[in-house]
């Protein structure tokens, strides 16, 4: 037999003058046993958190974010450079920026994302999240929202959102033509997707975008 296997067993199976000896040792092998599971359940419980946090965040983003002070104008030429980088499936231009709402005597702030729908899906998994409507319908004054937001302000398909123009001040009528969850409370409650050009003209960039995702 095995030293280490003598020794264990010594302890373990103590004789009978030595049976509290025993008892001691096998609670303390018992605390480290659980110990260990605790320790490994929690691990567990932490890395999918983690995982699925990670998901989500990336899920409504992309995996690089590319910006420039100031914007860049030449979008398509940027990324057609960027195309031909290995590893690089594809990118698309957006376009943030904050404005003002008020529906049904409700004001509030919200990030207004300009995308363009068709290159967006391929690069998020916005598509996914849809849980009303469609984003294929997002052109013109189409409108995508959160489900919190929806929520929140009692929103549905079709239903106006007025948003204010932080250029001039004029109300924009828009349409909701999709309702997203992304399990992200922040996201669905303060995000909102319109087309690049709509977001364009209401900050008034011209041709310029805020990046690439």
């Amino acid at each position: 037999m095995r030293y280490e296997f003598f020794v264990s067993f010594r302890y373990l199976l103590a004789k009978r003058k030595e049976k509290f000896v025993s008892i001691i040792s096998l609670i303390s092998v018992l605390g480290v046993a659980v110990g260990v599971c605790a320790l490994i359940v929690v691990i567990g419980v932490m890395a999918g958190f983690d995982n699925d946090l990670r998901d989500k965040i990336v899920g409504t983003n992309s995996h690089l974010v590319i910006e420039r002070e100031g914007g860049i104008e030449d979008a398509r030429a940027v990324i057609e450079r960027i195309k031909v980088i290995p590893h690089v499936i594809t990118a698309s231009p957006f376009l943030n920026g904050q404005v003002l709402i008020k529906v049904k005597g409700e004001a509030d702030s919200i990030i207004l994302r300009g995308i363009v729908p068709g290159e967006e899906i391929k690069v998020t998994r916005i598509g996914e999240y849809i849980k009303k409507g469609s984003i294929e319908d997002l052109k013109g004054e189409g409108i995508l929202i959160g489900s919190e937001m929806a929520d929140s302000f009692n929103l549905n398909i079709s239903d106006l959102i007025p948003i204010f123009s932080p250029l001039d001040g004029e109300i924009k009528n828009f349409r909701v033509v999709g309702i997203f969850n992304s399990g992200m409370y922040d996201y669905d409650l303060n995000l909102a997707f319109v087309e690049l050009k709509k977001a364009q003209q209401l900050f008034g960039t011209g041709t310029i975008v805020g990046g690439m995702i």
